[in-house]
């Protein structure tokens, strides 16, 4: 790629440090073109010889149905299974790779250690990958940051904890009951893109409450092969736009229950 890092990306602005981070998921997708056969049963005597701290969990499969109707009006189905892809996951079940016939995807839950723990993982299962699919073109590189925060139980105003919230319609003041707000922004000047959905759901067990979700996901798709130095950068400027959307999303007294 010609020019990594752009003009409007400041990758030494420092954001507010979350001891209590509100992150449940960071993920790292990484498409590409594999120029080797991708054979589920070789696959996984060569991964389980490579993926050290990784046992098999699971294969994954895609269903589809196609349907078809005929001059009499009947409906005919044919339902169609296609291997997808391997599972893997760490000894604490705590870190999750799944090996696509088209790339791979990592995975850490909480608690979310450190970008430099995230990286060095991400990118030593990407090179497994590597060596085993041979891929000649990257097509999309992701980086996901699912983040929940958590609201105590009883009333709540939604902009005490979103800096942009949502509105009742104009006139009609009623109490949200639950939403979903879907954005996508692309950088000026550079190869970057950014998704983020907002939404609210229920309590689950051991909260006090529902909870906001803020999914980010930065990307980009260079078409191009990609070496392990310039994907470095390309996840820092990624991280960077990734902590920007989210500090711009939230409000102080949310940062602060994460202090």
């Amino acid at each position: 790629m010609e020019q990594i890092s752009q003009p409007c990306i400041n990758r030494a602005e420092n954001f507010a440090q979350l001891p209590k981070s509100p992150l449940v998921e960071a993920v790292l997708h990484i498409q590409s073109r594999p120029t080797q056969p991708i054979v589920p049963a070789e696959l996984r005597a060569r991964l389980d010889g490579e993926l050290s701290g990784y046992a098999f969990s699971n294969e994954l499969f895609e269903c589809t149905n196609e349907f078809t109707f005929g001059k009499d009006g009947a409906q005919k189905s044919k339902a169609k299974t296609d291997w997808k892809g391997l599972r893997y996951t760490s000894a604490d079940g705590k870190q999750v790779i799944l090996f696509n016939k088209d790339g791979f995807v990592f995975s850490r839950l909480k608690p979310y250690l450190s970008w430099d723990c995230f990286v060095k993982e991400g990118l030593a299962a990407w090179n497994v990958f590597k060596r085993v699919a041979q891929p000649d073109l990257v097509i999309r590189i992701g980086l996901r940051m699912i983040n929940r925060v958590t609201i105590p139980i009883g009333t709540f105003q939604i902009e005490d904890y979103l800096a942009t919230a949502p509105q009742a319609p104009k006139g009609f003041d009623i109490p949200y009951q639950g939403f979903m707000h879907h954005e996508s922004f692309a950088l000026p000047d550079t190869p970057y893109g950014v998704t983020v959905v907002k939404t609210i759901l229920p309590p689950v067990k051991g909260e006090p409450g529902p909870a906001i979700v803020i999914d980010i996901d930065a990307f980009l798709t260079p078409n191009e092969m990609v070496g392990d130095e310039t994907l470095v950068e390309l996840l820092t400027d990624m991280r960077w736009i990734k902590n920007k959307v989210f500090f711009g999303t939230v409000t102080a007294k949310t940062l602060e229950a994460f202090k």
